[in-house]
């Protein structure tokens, strides 16, 4: 978890100290503002202790995080926990939802305390349920993965997501999205799902925009392709190898948009050096194929290569048999071995026959350095 900055909340802390209620506090909290922002920690530290001594429940928070990060002070956590504990119970039932976010950072990862992900849970809860949004996404990320006793339960993972999409936080509208949209939570419901990545979309959010376009363009009862092509040209830009990938077919198959062989093969490229499998054995394919007047089979060798060594077990078939034919490449019977042991790993009934002519051929000496080679992260 990133650590939790006191100077990420410059911008916002002038204006919320202008909601504080007596003038006397106000101008106190003002100048330890200002103090901040000028990066005069020493004096922020005097007028946040001044004001905490006083009983400014705003200045317990600030104090807080001023010892949780040691700025204007020696770093302290057990006075930061003492702050933060003062801050959350000064409020009664509501309390203040960034100490209590704070409490569930510093149970969790053992700082001040030892670690306690069921308090920070607890903490996370009562933060999220005030409308922290940044709580409500770390508490629906502990129940989407279970920690400690803390089983998941991607039913709570759903519901805290939401909440922090409804306050603002990008990721939670992202992971409440493919809850919605594969139903692993329990509720399968593609409009609600394109909402949350749309919504996720227009903030800028590039996972999502790639999800936005692929909608547009795959799903029947929201297929428009001038949609798609806009969100997927955006996620593109913003190098998401999904998007590139499903831009170039767009390109390829002239979706809302004139075909562009060219323009399909530069973002395929693009999606394979940002190492997404389907570009890359895709690559393979156009390659090896007569079909639009590029046929290169050292081409096409070079990415089935690349796409065999990120794991994709086709492409681990299609390198070892051109390594067996010398087809884009050097004869190569020990290689070829090599590339269908491990494709038949992950795929025996497909690759299991060749995989045994080919070994029967190679001497004893050549099936060792053949099943050694298979075990090789370079091959």
């Amino acid at each position: 978890m990133k650590k939790p900055d006191l100077f990420v909340y410059k911008s916002g802390l002038l204006t919320a100290l202008l909601l504080l209620g007596t003038p006397v506090a106000q101008a106190d909290m003002v100048d330890a503002a200002m103090y901040v922002a000028t990066e005069q920690y020493d004096k922020a530290f005097a007028e946040y202790t001044r004001e905490a001594t006083n009983g400014n429940s705003e200045a317990f928070y600030w104090l807080g995080m001023m010892y949780y990060n040691g700025t204007g002070t020696t770093q302290d956590y057990n006075k930061a926990i003492d702050w933060f504990l003062r801050a959350a119970a000064e409020h009664g039932e509501n309390g203040d939802d960034k100490a209590m976010k704070m409490l569930g950072d510093m149970n969790l990862l053992g700082q001040g305390i030892d670690k306690n992900p069921v308090s920070a849970l607890e903490y996370y809860k009562h933060a999220a349920d005030l409308g922290n949004a940044d709580a409500g996404y770390i508490t629906g990320n502990i129940y989407a993965q279970g920690l400690d006793t803390i089983k998941p339960n991607l039913t709570y993972s759903l519901i805290y997501w939401e909440q922090a999409a409804e306050a603002g936080n990008i990721p939670s509208m992202q992971n409440a999205a493919y809850l919605y949209e594969t139903g692993l939570a329990g509720t399968k419901d593609h409009d609600k799902a394109y909402a949350l990545y749309l919504k996720a979309a227009e903030k800028d959010y590039a996972p999502a925009q790639t999800k936005v376009g692929l909608y547009a363009k795959n799903y029947e009862t929201k297929r428009d392709y001038a949609v798609a092509l806009k969100w997927l040209t955006a996620a593109a830009q913003k190098q998401q190898p999904m998007a590139q990938h499903e831009l170039g077919l767009m390109y390829l198959d002239g979706l809302g948009v004139n075909k562009d062989i060219p323009k399909m093969v530069q973002l395929f490229e693009k999606a394979s050096a940002n190492n997404y499998i389907p570009a890359a054995r895709d690559l393979g394919d156009f390659y090896a194929s007569a079909d639009f007047g590029y046929l290169n089979m050292p081409l096409s060798f070079e990415h089935y290569l690349h796409a065999a060594r990120l794991g994709d077990a086709q492409s681990e078939r299609n390198t070892a048999m051109l390594y067996c034919n010398g087809n884009g490449t050097e004869k190569d019977m020990v290689r070829c071995a090599a590339w269908l042991f491990r494709a038949t790993e992950k795929d025996a009934k497909t690759n299991e026959a060749d995989m045994n002519n080919v070994t029967a051929a190679l001497s004893p000496t050549d099936l060792q350095r053949a099943k050694a080679l298979a075990t090789d992260k370079d091959l």
